[in-house]
């Protein structure tokens, strides 16, 4: 009995002892509130390096644009941009036009007002005496209906604007059939030239400066 008694001693001496390994802490999950918040940060980030990277060639595009419309009605050396006031809410680009020897040839202007299908916008040449060199109606946005509002890009309904006076007035021949399109070329030429009028040649033009024949 001893003996056995012996052995069973040893038997449990012998044993590994038996351990139980800590269970894993929970993972904590984030609050959904939390989870949107970050796609939200993500996307803005995202979304602000897109800007930045796109804004340039944008920006060169619009110039590259404005640059050829004035140049259509008012071909100069160079144009240098003059501040805006804040009252010409409709007036979107106003410069000078310098010859080589960077002396005044005139004015650009470009304003904008609602049409049949969007904004009409409307672009002026103006000389230092005032005279209208030239008009292009339109531009990138241009949406006018065609064979209606779209004749006001034609250049028979453009060229009757020049030799027109931006301080003493004038009038011209709306579109028939277009009307919306017609007052909206009346509205943009009216606010582009007060504009050119005022800030420009520093002179109290006619109201309203245009009209219809």
């Amino acid at each position: 009995m001893e003996n056995e008694e012996n052995t069973v001693v040893e038997e449990q001496q012998n044993e590994a002892p038996v351990t139980t390994a800590p269970e894993a802490p929970a993972k904590k999950k984030l609050p959904p509130f939390a989870v949107l918040a970050i796609i939200a940060t993500v996307a803005a980030v995202v979304l602000a390096l897109t800007n930045m990277v796109t804004a340039g060639p944008i920006r060169e595009l619009a110039m590259k644009d404005l640059r050829a419309a004035f140049d259509s009605v008012m071909p100069a050396y160079g144009y240098e941009e003059i501040a805006i006031p804040e009252e010409y809410a409709t007036v979107s680009a106003l410069y000078v036009a310098q010859n080589e020897d960077n002396s005044v040839k005139g004015y650009c202007v470009t304003a904008a007002a609602n049409g049949f299908n969007g904004k009409v916008a409307v672009t002026f040449g103006v000389d230092v005496d005032g005279k209208i060199t030239g008009c292009k109606v339109g531009d990138g946005d241009f949406a006018e209906t065609p064979g209606y509002g779209a004749r006001s890009k034609d250049a028979a309904f453009q060229d009757q604007f020049k030799g027109l006076d931006a301080v003493n007035g004038g009038s011209f021949d709306a579109l028939a059939g277009a009307t919306i399109t017609s007052k909206a070329v009346l509205k943009a030429a009216n606010d582009a030239l007060k504009c050119v009028a005022v800030e420009c040649l520093k002179a109290t033009p006619v109201d309203p400066v245009l009209s219809f024949n």
